[in-house]
């Protein structure tokens, strides 16, 4: 690296401006350390030429940028450290109604998931047992004994990474910006769970922050399309100073040794040394860029590309760690920022590290965490023979392959136990000592298609990847897993359950007093079947007791978009997108009869009854309905003991010749139904006689249908199109999702409604559970729980 290319940030300068700046640096006394060190694992340690302290220049403000020869600052870096918020499009509703807390239908009681998309957004103090981390908009702060959560939503859009302050007072939270949205930075204070403060200033996401070890001060970082610097005073939370990078920053940290010093990582092998000046008038940035020995710019075994710095770590006797996008680990001197010696710790980007007491923790997208010991590598500082080092010197000590890559972590200060975060959704428990990983929180990272209640105990979701989970509503733990690959899991349904048989024996035989023994039933779990569809038109039913699948068919010939068993669990009613509903049997996985009343748009939801008595003067007693995307709703009367299902109603709902947006539909083009609100429709549970609609339509309404009067009787305004519809058990309260972010619940009666807030995505699920006592709630993959009040 030349002199010219020294100062690497700030405005062009002027030519005697140029000329001064080389004349002006300083010479360096250099010790050169020949051959190499084969320590550890035989891996190859590389030492540096020293350097002698340099000095740093004033930064450049807010909104100067340095000539920059190759690079351009606004591109994504493909560096996974780098955080990049998770595509949408649909934005939180301007208009809405919340109801004050005395009158609220509903309390958010959990929220299952980690957001494996953030980075740094798990906080864990050994010390106090402060357990902090995010799901979408929200922190939840969980109590590891107890198991008990409280959530602090002050964000509207996906929370990207936190910060604690070192007296564990204060909780920092980043979240960026979205179309009218506004990046902030949330500030909580611990001890009441309130936001005390609300910081805006940065355009787009945040990419980290950091606490000065005094905790006077908090550093963000914006991303690559700003590469802003910011400190902020925690006294008044003002802005203290500014400044703006050439390229993208990754990581930052804080000198835990000084008050007021930092260390910036960042794209194409970018170190920065800070220093906060508070000597003059005003406080001041100064800089220094460390050089950086071309050894640890060279790809390797990454072919074409470029070597980012993607995180770092402060240890003892002022040694640095930085790591690389390509595996290595590089040690500097703070005194003289440089680097005097490094390794290939990995095949892949490492992501995260950190250093206590002579241990050193590495984790990378390879899912791979690392546990080393660098006990006297500061001795590689000095010049001379390194083969006197202290014994130990660089040994990989254990190795533990995790679920996904990983994203964030934390240990105690021996690094013995700690937490840790993959970008799969998981959150474990890691004993070293044991060598053990407990999975702590588990979530679904790919959009949620379904969720299905085997009880009131167990539920189960669907998603994109194709995996089909089994959660416990209790602790919100994952118990079973079933995954499909390079298949999205597009909806699923549970068996009915099966009324339980008493079991009892005779005992005395006397016809003048029969004496009975009854059979007390053996408590054990038993989860009814549960079926799934897939978009490769297959259909499987796993037994969860046994841990199996037990039945794969191929009814269609599209993806299955609907799925039910019939009341009695005789049949297996499915639907595609193409329209076709398939009646199957669950012994023999045939197909017994094809539907193709609805052909030509896709099956929305299927509804059944269990309810025999309708009195509806229908031939068989059990109703069955199904609903296309082109606002059709068929109702059919169906005895599947006698292999008998006829139509009985058929409905079809009026809607504008356009889009919500003002397209004009094109009925020849089957996607437009994508762009439309779903059609609707499920037996009421209040009024057997009732069917609930709602859909694209000439107005934005719930309505009730009457089976027996063949009409609409009634209907209920609605402020934004549903993207989702469930009924309570109880009847008399109706759960509506929405695409601008709300869950909406509405009285059966009365038509009035509420809104509720929480996820950062539109609301595509609401299902009651059995008892009608929680109201489950999914946008993407997260997945929040709220206690019904009324």
């Amino acid at each position: 690296m030349s002199d010219d290319e020294e100062v690497l940030i700030g405005p062009p300068l002027r030519e005697n401006a140029i000329d001064e700046t080389e004349t002006e640096t300083e010479t360096e006394s250099v010790a050169e350390i020949t051959g190499h060190e084969s320590l550890g694992h035989g891996r190859q340690v590389e030492p540096h030429r020293r350097h002698q302290t340099p000095s740093k220049k004033a930064a450049p403000p807010l909104g100067t940028i340095r000539k920059s020869s190759k690079l351009i600052a606004n591109c994504k870096p493909s560096v996974h450290k780098h955080f990049v918020q998770r595509e949408k499009f649909c934005t939180l509703a301007q208009r809405r109604y919340t109801a004050p807390p005395n009158q609220s239908a509903l309390k958010l009681k959990s929220v299952i998931g980690y957001n494996g998309n953030g980075r740094g957004n798990m906080i864990w103090n050994p010390e106090t047992g402060f357990f902090a981390y995010t799901s979408g908009c929200i922190v939840i702060v969980e109590d590891l004994n107890a198991g008990t959560q409280k959530h602090l939503m002050g964000h509207t859009e996906e929370i990207s990474t936190m910060a604690l302050q070192n007296d564990c007072q204060i909780l920092a939270s980043g979240s960026g910006s979205f179309q009218m949205a506004k990046s902030q930075i949330c500030l909580w204070d611990i001890q009441t769970m309130t936001c005390k403060k609300v910081l805006t200033y940065h355009e787009y996401d945040i990419v980290c922050m950091a606490y000065s070890r005094d905790d006077k001060f908090l550093v963000s970082v914006g991303d690559y399309r700003e590469c802003s610097i910011v400190v902020w005073s925690t006294y008044n939370y003002s802005v203290v100073t500014t400044s703006k990078t050439a390229l993208p920053v990754h990581d930052l940290k804080w000198d835990p040794y000084t008050m007021n010093e930092f260390v910036s990582v960042g794209q194409n092998g970018t170190v920065l040394f800070w220093l906060l000046d508070e000597t003059g008038a005003n406080v001041a940035l100064n800089v220094h860029e460390g050089e950086v020995p071309e050894e640890l710019l060279q790809t390797h075994h990454m072919g074409s590309g470029q070597v980012d710095f993607t995180a770092l770590e402060f240890a003892g006797d002022s040694i640095l760690f930085i790591t690389s996008n390509n595996g290595t680990v590089s040690a500097w001197d703070t005194r003289h920022n440089s680097c005097f010696m490094h390794w290939e710790s990995d095949t892949q980007e490492i992501g995260i590290i950190i250093c206590r007491r002579g241990r050193l923790l590495t984790g990378s997208v390879s899912r791979s965490l690392k546990l080393w010991s660098v006990v006297g590598i500061g001795e590689m500082k000095l010049p001379g023979d390194h083969n006197n080092m202290r014994r130990g010197g660089l040994t990989m000590e254990d190795e533990m392959n995790l679920d996904g890559p990983i994203t964030c972590a934390a240990f105690d200060d021996t690094m013995d136990m700690g937490i840790v975060g993959t970008g799969t959704g998981t959150l474990w428990y890691v004993n070293w000592n044991e060598r053990t990983s407990i999975r702590l929180v588990s979530s679904h990272m790919n959009k949620v298609n379904g969720l299905a209640f085997a009880d009131n105990r167990f539920f189960a979701t669907c998603a994109d990847d194709g995996s089909l989970r089994v959660w416990s509503i209790h602790d919100r733990e994952q118990a079973l897993q079933f995954q499909v690959m390079d298949q999205s899991c597009m909806c699923l349904a549970f068996s009915p359950l099966q009324p339980e048989v008493s079991t009892f024996s005779t005992v005395s035989n006397l016809p003048e007093a029969p004496v009975v023994a009854h059979t007390k039933r053996e408590e054990r779990l038993h989860l009814p079947s549960v079926v799934a569809g897939y978009s490769d038109g297959t259909i499987r039913m796993f037994d969860l007791n046994k841990v199996e699948m037990v039945l794969k068919m191929h009814p269609h010939a599209v993806s299955v978009t609907a799925v039910s068993f019939s009341s009695d669990g005789r049949m297996i009613l499915s639907g595609g997108s193409d329209g076709l509903i398939a009646i199957s049997s669950p012994t023999t996985g045939m197909t017994i009869r094809v539907i193709n009343d609805h052909k030509g748009a896709p099956i929305t939801n299927i509804d059944i009854t269990f309810k025999e008595d309708q009195n509806l003067a229908y031939s068989a007693p059990l109703l069955w309905l199904a609903t296309s995307a082109d606002r059709r709703v068929s109702v059919w009367s169906a005895d599947w003991s006698k292999d008998f299902c006829e139509l009985v109603d058929w409905l079809t709902f009026p809607a504008p010749a356009f889009t919500p947006e003002g397209t004009v539909i094109k009925k020849s083009d089957q996607s437009y139904y994508s762009q439309l609100p779903p059609s609707l429709a499920m037996f009421s549970l209040e009024e057997p006689d009732i069917i609930v609609y709602t859909g694209y339509g000439m107005q934005k309404q719930v309505q009730f249908y009457s089976m027996s009067q063949r009409k609409v009787v009634r209907t209920a305004a609605l402020t934004h199109w549903a993207s989702h519809l469930d009924l309570s058990p109880g009847g008399n309260l109706i759960a509506l999702g929405a695409n601008e972010r709300l869950l909406k619940v509405l009285d059966y009666y009365e038509s009035s409604f509420q809104d509720y807030i929480g996820h950062c995505d539109s609301v595509q699920l609401v299902r009651f559970s059995p008892d009608g006592k929680m109201l489950f709630s999914v946008a993407h993959s997260e997945m929040l729980i709220w206690e019904v009040a009324l």
